[in-house]
Parts: C-alpha cells; structure tokens; sequence
C-alpha cells in the first residue's frame, strides 16, 4: 500500500518485503517512470474488474436538452461491454470483494455486424482453483436488441462458470457471514 514512491522504495530495498509488483502501467508513465515497467500483463492473463475503467453519467430522465448534449459522450461499445460484464456479475450474485475478473472486447469491423466477445474467471481466494469461460455473440447497431443479446452473453458465460463449480467458490466466501439484510436489485 502507499503512493508508488513508497511502493517502489520498497521493491528497490534489497532487505525489502518485494521482489515484484504489478501496477497500472499508467501511473509510471504519467510519472515519467516508463523505464520501471518490465513487462504488461495481457487481458488473457490478468482479467479485470467488471466495468473497470468505464464512467457514467447519470441524468435526470426527463431532461431531454441535457441528455442531448450528454448523447456525444456515449460510447456504444462501452455500452454493450458492461451490459454483459455486469449481467454476469448479477447472474453469479457477486460484488466488488468477490474474485470475479472479466475481460470484453469486439471482433470486426467497427461499422457492421461483429462480434462481442465475453471472457470471465471465478477464483478461490488462495488462487488454487480459477475457472474460465468464454463466449461470443453477433451484433450489429440495433439498439434495444443489441443491449438484450450482451446482457444474454454475460448470463451464459455465468452460467458456464457456475456449471463448473464456480457456485461453490463463492459460497465458500461468504460462508460464516451473518447476512443483515437483502441487497436491493
């Protein structure tokens, strides 16, 4: 823990609790500390966070005049991507404590019909069993039925998880726990 001068004081003492860290590579560069970065990791190998990385905004629903001006800001693959990571997330009744990773991206062209690809992991908490599932749908720009088909495509690659076992893991977490009250959804 600590600012990234701490964190990196501590992996360059030889008597030091590190031998390796893994940061954003962002925060080095952005501190002019590129030179630090010995390797990136590829979505294959470190799956993030659902929605990681995506802002929203939220306004009034009948406030057609700022929803306009907001319109530009939308980015419809950003869209669909955590339609799909979230329903997965909400299928596998997880959280923000929960060892659920998840990495989306499309295949094709940008302006036709391709395809939304959807890679999650669920993974014991000491990292000894980790379980993956993939899919894939087709989409293309309409709307409505665009949304409905990768919210289906995070549901299925749940489904698959739980198939494999993944229920259990995550029972496993919350085992001992006094639940207070339901969460609403």
């Amino acid at each position: 823990r600590g600012n990234l001068n701490t964190r990196l004081t501590k992996l360059d003492n030889p008597s030091g609790p590190f031998s390796a860290l893994i940061l954003a590579a962002a925060g080095l560069i952005r501190l002019n500390w590129s030179h630090r970065i010995s390797e990136y990791l590829a979505p294959s190998i470190s799956l993030h966070a659902v929605s990681q990385g995506a802002l929203g905004i939220e306004c009034r629903a009948d406030d057609a005049e700022t929803l306009e001006l907001l319109r530009p800001l939308n980015d419809r693959d950003t869209v669909l991507q955590c339609l799909a990571e979230r329903a997965l997330l909400r299928t596998l009744e997880g959280g923000c404590s929960v060892p659920i990773g998840v990495n989306s991206w499309f295949v094709g062209e940008e302006r036709g019909p391709r395809e939304l690809k959807l890679r999650g992991v669920v993974a014991s908490l000491d990292g000894a069993t980790a379980l993956y599932a993939e899919h894939g749908v087709r989409v293309g720009w309409e709307a409505e039925i665009e949304e409905e088909v990768a919210a289906e495509l995070g549901r299925k690659v749940a489904r698959d998880l739980l198939e494999q076992g993944a229920g259990a893991i995550l029972k496993e977490l919350t085992k001992g726990r006094e639940v207070i009250g339901a969460a609403a959804t």
